[in-house]
């Protein structure tokens, strides 16, 4: 897991325009470097329900919220992590987080956040966004991003650069749960392979039946209890 520092940052912005919701994460937290792999899903749950099942480094997909409620559960049950409770982010934490964590306002213009390289996290963020970038349909790019390869499958997780804060996929790959309600639906974010580049800007979210398994996957906080 990777370290996520307390601090603000502006949510909803991009395309030159700047973020107009301010939020602070009071408490800095633990993040999944990565999304859940099918290989971890098995080890805790004992079964893969993945549509691109047999590929244990790629993320555990048609997982639905409820599903992955049981998961957790029983993680926090198996963890010896005294003091910390696993648990989904909300979706303004999961903004915060593709975002790079604590930022200028000046810096929330942008849809798109990559770090440099895999050894240097200084933040890159931009309008554009190819498939050699992250993982999503190449022939959809956003901004003037070039066309590049559709995969049409998931990818193995951290083959792409990570976000400043040196998390992996949060643009593409798979959708991610969050822990947010919105009426009797539940908040998913970042786009997935099958999505446009548009739809895997930071602040892309969208909302479905808890009980709904697609192209849905998820990554997990360590916070401490009562975090």
């Amino acid at each position: 897991m990777g370290w996520v520092p307390s601090g603000e940052s502006w949510l909803g912005g991009g395309g030159g325009e700047e973020g107009t919701t301010a939020f602070t994460l009071e408490q800095g937290l633990w993040c999944g470097i990565y999304t859940v792999t099918q290989e971890q899903w098995h080890a805790v749950m004992g079964n893969n329900p993945s549509h691109f099942n047999g590929k244990p480094k790629n993320p555990v997909e048609m997982v639905s919220w409820n599903d992955v409620h049981v998961f957790l559960q029983k993680l926090n049950a198996l963890s010896s992590r005294i003091g910390f409770l696993y648990r989904l982010p909300t979706a303004d934490e999961w903004e915060y987080i593709i975002r790079g964590g604590h930022i200028p306002k000046s810096q929330s213009q942008y849809h798109y956040y990559f770090a440099s390289s895999k050894t240097d996290l200084t933040s890159v963020g931009s309008n554009d966004l190819s498939s050699t970038q992250a993982n999503f349909d190449g022939n959809h790019p956003a901004g003037f991003g070039k066309r590049g390869p559709d995969l049409e499958t998931t990818s193995g997780v951290g083959n792409y650069l990570p976000n400043p804060l040196g998390m992996y996929d949060l643009h593409g790959n798979v959708w991610e749960w969050t822990s947010t309600e919105e009426g009797s639906d539940r908040v998913f974010c970042g786009g997935s392979w099958g999505s446009h580049g548009a739809d895997c800007e930071a602040s892309s979210r969208l909302g479905v039946d808890p009980d709904y398994r697609g192209s849905l996957g998820f990554r997990v906080l360590a916070v401490p209890v009562g975090g």
